[in-house]
């Protein structure tokens, strides 16, 4: 597949924004989309603009970025459905959304900065799980990626301080998370909501930030 442009799903922390500078030094154009979490997270979208406009000086490039908030989906899900599928299902969500928002921008691929083993939506049975929801491809530069050698990319061009800065982190994550899900387990419980009508909310609340 040629990579012509992609989609980053760009956190406030130290790793997506590491895969998309990865990808811009290949001279391949990204738009960034922000997912906003509150009532569970705060202060992530200050952040993400910070890092995207770090990027733009860097790679001399202009990059979009959108924001969209799922807080009230995930809130509906942890009320009810599996609590400890939580982090499956906000990903699975983010990838939908994502595809969507990539057609609409000409992406050809998702990009994001999992790192295989990080957390609990990062395993390989989860990443599987996750990605089987969408049609277009995901690129993952740093899956096989050493902690140390990220954070030392990011450091190295100046993304460090900004991430690290202080947040209100995800209080959704569940204290239990499942670290081997099956495509069965999890759809049984999306069969709980209408999915089309959260994704539909969503793409109605998207703001481009930048």
């Amino acid at each position: 597949m040629e990579l012509k442009k992609g989609l980053l799903l760009l956190s406030s922390g130290i790793d997506s924004v590491i895969a998309g500078y990865i990808i811009l030094s290949s001279n391949i154009e990204i738009v960034a989309v922000h997912f906003i979490n509150y009532p569970y997270s705060s202060g992530t979208l200050e952040k993400a603009k910070m890092l995207v406009k770090k990027l733009e000086k860097i790679t001399k490039k202009d990059i979009k970025l959108y924001s969209v908030p799922i807080g009230e989906h995930l809130k509906n899900f942890k009320n009810r459905a599996n609590e400890k599928l939580t982090c499956i299902f906000c990903k699975r969500l983010m990838f939908r959304i994502g595809e969507k928002i990539a057609k609409k921008e000409g992406c050809n691929f998702l990009l994001t900065g999992e790192n295989l083993g990080q957390v609990a939506s990062q395993t390989l049975e989860n990443m599987a799980t996750i990605e089987s929801c969408i049609k277009i491809p995901v690129i993952r530069p740093l899956l096989c990626f050493d902690k140390e050698e990220t954070i030392k990319i990011a450091k190295k061009i100046g993304t460090y301080d900004i991430s690290i800065q202080k947040e209100i982190g995800c209080k959704a994550v569940p204290k239990y998370p499942r670290t081997k899900t099956t495509l069965h387990e999890i759809e049984r419980e999306e069969k709980k909501f209408n999915i089309g009508k959260m994704i539909k909310e969503s793409l109605k609340r998207v703001i481009l930030v930048l």
